[in-house]
């Protein structure tokens, strides 16, 4: 490991702290979810019942809330080329699925894609940064190409919330001479 590498990260990160899920943020989280401006924003803007909910919950593995000081990390990552970044989002990914023993590893790891104008003007794609060192620490092949890009899309994020999956609908699809896998 690159020490320098190690600090440039720990100064972005800053004073960061995580937790591991409790029970009560089941339910916060289910109220959350269930309120009227956050449903106006989601792809499915009806209720979510509790039994659907608790079943969501359980199969979710997330490193992190989504949240300062995180999501600047991110989009420092993706749109600002802090490549740095990634082996930390990597080893946070790695260290909860070793926590949560239950967890069921899969078999590849598959990043999602980029089209050939958007990683032309990027430069790289986050998603295979991140899951290169990740394949490495928790011994998972990585499939890089085992989806591929069928079309160029507009970028989620400047898409409304009710239209994201018509927007990827047939974006993606398995790289041909993989079928056999």
């Amino acid at each position: 490991h690159d020490p320098h590498r190690r600090r440039r990260v720990d100064r972005v990160t800053g004073d960061l702290t995580l937790r591991r899920l409790r029970e009560d943020d089941r339910w916060r989280l289910f109220d959350w979810r269930n309120s009227e401006h956050i449903r106006a924003v989601s792809l499915d803007s009806a209720p979510m019942q509790r039994d659907g909910h608790a079943a969501w919950f359980d199969a979710t593995l997330a490193a992190a809330d989504y949240a300062l000081p995180l999501d600047q990390l991110v989009l420092q990552l993706k749109f600002g080329g802090r490549l740095a970044l990634a082996p930390w989002f990597a080893r946070m990914i790695a260290d909860v699925a070793h926590v949560e023993r239950q967890f069921e590893l899969p078999n590849v790891l598959c990043p999602v894609p980029l089209g050939p104008e958007r990683l032309a003007g990027r430069g790289f794609n986050q998603a295979l940064e991140i899951a290169r060192p990740l394949s490495k620490m928790m011994g998972i092949p990585l499939r890089a190409r085992l989806a591929i890009r069928a079309m160029e899309t507009r970028a989620q994020s400047g898409v409304a919330p009710d239209q994201r999956r018509d927007n990827i609908r047939n974006a993606f699809i398995v790289a041909p001479d993989s079928l056999a896998m």
